[in-house]
């Protein structure tokens, strides 16, 4: 099943995404030099990382697992065990709650980061036609992007950060992204001033600012940088990390305060990545799941996280 997942979601983002020039890509920038590998399962098609306290948690797309990595030792270990779903997009909050985006699931699930309990499940999305890709706090609530259905779901918040009924989950139309065939709304944060958040649409490689109670969207001014394939985001002040997942490329931006212009600040490389979808930073490294989407056979590759060096 994890194979046969890993094929379909692969051809959608190829069909989906316009052709790039690999070679031209990491000619832009200068290959990092003090990369670091950390190993993980066979066959568990890493997909998201969340960071904290020099521990790393790593998602499995074809296997649905969990897993957790002490940065300092590189030991990875299993937090929630392979269930033959997929597990996507990854969050941890200040109570270290992780929440894990569910895929063609239609789900959100949060984990206690310690023992790995299941201390809620939701199933966000009806449709047969979805995939819940990513995920971002922003106030008082937690929104999860939809790569083929245009909608925000929010999970709002209670008082201490109280988790709520799935009967409370919401449900916000996106207004003024217009989506296409394959994967679009992937990777999502928040602008530097917290007001509203950030989406890459990775098919058209467009970014949008969108408000987090109407839905309604408004494309954020990059000029000609090319965002194509744009996957996980990563915000750090005013600066932007868009990974371009099969460029085998990290994009740095520098917006303004409301997000509503960027500029281009750096492109990063490095000659061990191998379709990274998503990145964190712990320390002077940024940390990438390498998810070897153009693998023949998955289910027997090896699979790693690589980290490199970088300080803006």
């Amino acid at each position: 099943m994890g194979r046969l997942f890993l094929s379909l979601g692969a051809a959608a983002m190829m069909a989906g995404v316009p052709a790039l020039d690999l070679q031209a890509a990491s000619e832009t920038s200068e290959e990092q030099t003090s990369s670091i590998l950390i190993p993980l399962p066979e066959g568990s098609v890493p997909e998201g990382i969340a960071i904290k306290d020099g521990t790393a948690f790593v998602t499995s797309l074809s296997q649905g697992a969990v897993y957790r990595i002490d940065l300092e030792t590189g030991e990875p270990e299993v937090l929630k065990p392979e269930d033959g779903e997929s597990s996507v997009g990854i969050l941890i909050d200040e109570q270290d709650r992780l929440f894990v985006a569910g895929g063609r699931g239609g789900s959100v699930e949060v984990l206690d980061a310690s023992s790995g309990e299941m201390l809620a499940s939701y199933k966000v999305a009806e449709s047969e036609e979805t995939f819940i890709n990513d995920l971002d706090r922003l106030g008082d609530a937690v929104y999860a992007t939809d790569s083929f259905q245009p909608v925000l779901y929010k999970l709002p918040l209670g008082d201490d950060g109280a988790l709520p009924d799935e009967a409370d989950v919401e449900v916000l139309q996106l207004d003024g992204i217009s989506y296409v065939e394959g994967f679009n709304a992937n990777g999502i944060t928040q602008t530097p001033d917290e007001q509203a958040l950030i989406i890459v649409q990775m098919n058209t490689g467009e970014l949008y600012r969108v408000d987090p109670a109407s839905g309604a969207a408004e494309q954020v001014d990059t000029g000609e940088v090319d965002l194509t394939g744009g996957d996980g985001l990563l915000r750090e002040g005013n600066l932007l990390y868009v990974v371009r997942n099969m460029a085998n490329q990290v994009v740095v931006l520098e917006l303004d305060d409301a997000a509503t212009s960027a500029t281009l600040k750096d492109e990063l490389t490095d000659q061990g990545f191998d379709t990274p979808t998503t990145v964190a930073r712990h320390e002077d490294h940024l940390y990438l799941p390498n998810a070897r989407f153009t693998v023949d056979d998955a289910a027997s590759a090896e699979f790693n996280v690589i980290g490199i060096r970088y300080e803006p």
